[in-house]
């Protein structure tokens, strides 16, 4: 008899490794000789680790020997069910299983993920073969009474009559599953689209009616739920609630006890200060994107009465900036005052001021789609920088996400920022120093050095002296910058590269569209067929790097994209005065660092 040790399958407590199943691979059944031991009665299995995806394939292969392996993969539940706390589904084999095990009725968290993206090979080869004049909705019996007039099929879908066979059974499973176990406090479901054949919202609202445990509840699926009937059920103890069907009723039930709220669809201005209302207690607002249809009246219900407890806004999209910009900053800002963390897809300077008069505890400041400032309005940069006023006025920031502030030297130096203290993370792009040209280094390099000290000046023409005084002006601002960023003791990350300039593009001030996206290139980082940006910091000993020595809790360094002088000197510089650091970004050889060697450094 062949035999072949297969792998090991490793499940998880949250401190703890627990459990481990091998398997020997033999002629007859997928695993004939499972062995099993625990240590405890608490543990945590996931269908979408590396043994159970590979048990699974099998199962659903022409390698099966059909329902030896099918009782196989029963058994294990059968055997080991009561023991599982947290069920992690990637495939809806484990519906059934789980469900007609007669032990799996003790779950405290039953998340089931994406099943769509967990098809097999058999299942995908006859995905594509099918077409959509073949689709049909498939209905066949119920496994229990209550389900006659809960589910229906779905009429149409890229799946053959034989998937949605296996669907409307294992969709009856997964609810079977979740009433046996009422003692859940965590039930997710993460994208079921396909799967998730349409539920009466009765049932719905019954079956999570009765898990009066439940402390989590994400529902990213076509299931149709009303937010205020589900908030007035007997749930005391939910405190996270994800939705993404639309509820448009915008009535609200007040409810203490909810702490973070993600509606993944387009909510009215109105509809968002409701929640707020009548959710005192809310940390974390998530929301699609918010439509301002008009301004408040005078005595308007969805005008707070108190300041929002809310903590973390989030807001995926921005659907019309001219409103949205303004919307925010006038109705919905002022009502934030204990904000501590914002993220919107594109920030626009209206919210950012806002933001800087109205949320003075604001810590971090995060914009999803990555530009490297605050987008301008109408195709022209606001006079004043608002992320440079943030970081002025907000006395808990802590840094910025997927933004980069840009910087004056002399501004800086106008005004110490009131953040210096709880700064941790600092994209930051400094110039204005008044560097020297290309042809004014030469000319300055080509000068004996002999003639370089004060008392020599004399000697040297009326353009070269210009060049010496320029240099001395730039590197005294660059050494008092430096100084000012070496008090900046809490930072973890600094970096002042990031944006390279296209020597070749001119349109760098024009922008498509009142709120359109830049018109010039963006270069995002290892491009090397770009100038570097001139008249940054040069970060040499000689002007000002050693100014930033204070920087104990440094781990990550960025320079990339600048003019910068950094050689040997300056790394070993760093190495001896940031215990911490850990990445360098920009450390490219040809543009301005030498090649060298590190051996012996450490």
């Amino acid at each position: 008899m062949f035999s072949l040790c297969f792998g090991v399958m490793v499940i998880h407590v949250s401190e703890t490794l627990l459990f481990f199943l091998s398997f020997t691979l033999t002629s007859g059944p997928i695993y004939s000789h499972p062995t099993y031991s625990h240590v405890s009665k608490s543990a945590t299995s996931d269908t979408n680790s590396v043994t159970w995806r590979h048990i699974l394939a099998h199962y659903d292969s022409n390698l099966s020997v059909g329902k030896q392996d099918e009782q196989w993969l029963q058994d294990i539940f059968n055997k080991h069910g009561h023991h599982i706390r947290h069920l992690h589904i990637h495939h809806q084999e484990i519906f059934q299983v789980a469900n007609l095990s007669k032990g799996c009725t003790q779950l405290q968290s039953l998340r089931v993920y994406d099943i769509e993206s967990n098809l097999t090979c058999k299942e995908k080869d006859a995905r594509g073969q099918i077409l959509w004049s073949w689709l049909q909705g498939f209905k066949g019996s119920f496994l229990s009474p209550e389900f006659k007039k809960v589910f229906e099929p779905y009429p149409v879908g890229l799946r053959t009559l034989v998937q949605q066979e296996r669907e409307w059974y294992a969709i009856q499973h997964l609810w079977l599953l979740i009433a046996k176990n009422a003692r859940l406090k965590a039930l997710c479901f993460y994208n079921l689209v396909y799967l998730a054949l349409p539920v009466a919202e009765g049932y719905f609202h019954d079956t999570v009616a009765g898990l009066s445990h439940l402390e989590e509840l994400d529902c990213h699926s076509g299931v149709f739920m009303n937010l205020s009937t589900l908030l007035s059920q007997q749930l005391p103890s939910l405190r996270r609630l994800t939705l993404t069907n639309p509820d448009r009723s915008e009535q609200w039930t007040m409810y203490h006890g909810l702490e973070y709220l993600n509606l993944g669809y387009n909510v009215t201005d109105r509809a968002f200060l409701l929640a707020l209302k009548h959710l005192p207690n809310l940390d974390t607002f998530v929301v699609e994107s918010i439509f301002f249809r008009f301004a408040p009246k005078q005595g308007n219900e969805t005008i707070l009465e108190t300041p929002s407890r809310l903590r973390r806004l989030e807001i995926s999209e921005v659907k019309k900036p001219e409103m949205e910009d303004d919307g925010l900053a006038q109705r919905i800002l002022p009502a934030l005052p204990h904000l501590t963390s914002f993220k919107v897809l594109q920030l626009y300077p209206i919210t950012a001021n806002a933001l800087s008069a109205h949320c003075p505890n604001l810590e971090i400041l995060e914009q999803g789609q990555e530009e490297y400032t605050v987008l301008p309005v109408r195709g022209v940069r606001p006079a004043v920088n608002p992320l440079n006023v943030l970081l002025q006025t907000c006395s808990n920031l802590k840094g910025f996400v997927g933004l980069q502030a840009h910087v004056d030297a002399e501004d800086i130096l106008r005004q110490r920022w009131a953040s210096y203290e709880s700064l941790e993370f600092l994209p930051c792009q400094i110039s204005g120093f008044g560097r020297l040209t290309k042809d004014e280094k030469e000319l300055y390099d080509a000068i004996p050095k002999s003639k370089l000290q004060k008392d020599q000046h004399h000697m040297l023409s009326g353009e070269e002296i210009r060049v010496v005084e320029k240099l001395e002006r730039s590197r005294e601002l660059q050494k008092k910058v430096c100084t000012r960023l070496g008090e900046l003791t809490h930072l973890k990350e600094l970096d002042l590269g990031y944006l390279l300039d296209n020597s070749n593009n001119q349109i760098a001030t024009q922008y498509v569209g009142n709120y359109g996206q830049p018109a010039r290139e963006r270069v995002g980082r290892n491009a090397s067929n770009h100038e570097p940006v001139q008249d940054t910091l040069e970060l040499t000993l000689d002007s000002g790097l050693c100014h930033l020595a204070g920087l104990k809790n440094l781990e990550v360094f960025g320079f990339e994209g600048m003019n910068h002088g950094i050689g040997e000197v300056e790394l070993r510089w760093m190495v001896a005065n940031w215990p911490k650091i850990r990445v360098l970004r920009g450390l490219e050889v040809g543009r301005g660092v030498a090649p060298f060697s590190v051996e012996g450094w450490l």
